[in-house]
């Protein structure tokens, strides 16, 4: 009877490869909503949650497509002066963490968003025709994820990496031999 065989690839970048950053929100910008209202995060407005709750990073909202987790590690947030930064370990060797990490380096995903409680919130309602206000002063955060199409048109995720402009010199010279064996098999370069 023929033996069970089983391959593993090992992803050619190192650790910090697989690491994306950037904002989920970022505090005091306007997104229109829907057409209904004008919302608003206010700073602070994760603080309590963060310290209280864990979050899961996902792909596109769905539960079952988790790519991080603050309990486990491999997702980090904090609010900054300029909104909710995050940071996720992707994790290649898994379908979505492949996912995730193949859209995040093409640029087809460049945007976050958040799902939330509120937990304290206050409304502006100016003159019509313009669009009530809802700002959000306290939420509890379940998750963040990574979108095509994100409400806050002012966040971010890419390669730590290039977000930071820290590329290793190492790096650059495995990517530098990478795109060299690509073009000498006659593939496009990046």
């Amino acid at each position: 009877m023929p033996e069970s065989e089983a391959r593993f690839l090992s992803s050619p970048l190192p650790a910090s490869e697989h690491r994306l950053a950037g904002y989920a929100a970022r505090f005091n910008e306007r997104a229109n909503i829907d057409g209904e209202y004008i919302e608003v995060i206010a700073p602070g407005a994760f603080a309590q949650s963060l310290k209280a709750n864990d979050q899961l990073a996902l792909l596109h909202h769905f539960n079952v497509a988790i790519i991080g987790r603050k309990s486990s590690g491999t997702l980090r947030l904090r609010e900054d002066a300029v909104g909710l930064a995050v940071e996720i370990d992707l994790d290649p060797s898994t379908p979505d963490g492949a996912t995730a990490l193949g859209l995040v380096r093409r640029g087809d995903l460049r945007g976050m968003s958040f799902g939330f409680w509120v937990r304290s919130e206050s409304w502006e309602e100016p003159k019509w025709p313009a669009l009530p206000v809802r700002t959000l002063h306290e939420v509890r955060l379940t998750e963040v994820s990574i979108v095509a199409y994100p409400a806050y048109g002012g966040t971010s995720i890419g390669l730590a990496s290039q977000t930071t402009g820290a590329a290793s010199p190492g790096y650059r010279a495995r990517l530098a031999r990478l795109e060299a064996a690509e073009k000498a098999i006659g593939r496009p370069s990046r």
